[in-house]
């Protein structure tokens, strides 16, 4: 299954041992406010995006290495 949103929080409610208030993550979950504007896209410094998106395309050769042990 895939989200149909995504929201990034800095932090996720805790209590006090550490362990993630899923309850309240629900209660802020529907309260989200959905828009049709994309977040601007962050450069890696590379000038060539990588197959699938997801490579670490900050280290020189990274992606040339792992892309062969991929089997798409």
């Amino acid at each position: 299954m895939v989200p149909m949103r995504v929201e990034f929080m800095a932090e996720l409610p805790k209590t006090s041992t550490g362990n993630i208030q899923k309850l309240q993550l629900m209660g802020l979950a529907q309260n989200f406010v959905v828009t049709e504007k994309l977040p601007s896209k962050k450069t890696t410094g590379s000038s060539q995006p990588s197959a699938s998106g997801q490579v670490n395309t900050e280290v020189p050769g990274y992606a040339q290495r792992l892309l062969p042990r991929l089997k798409l």
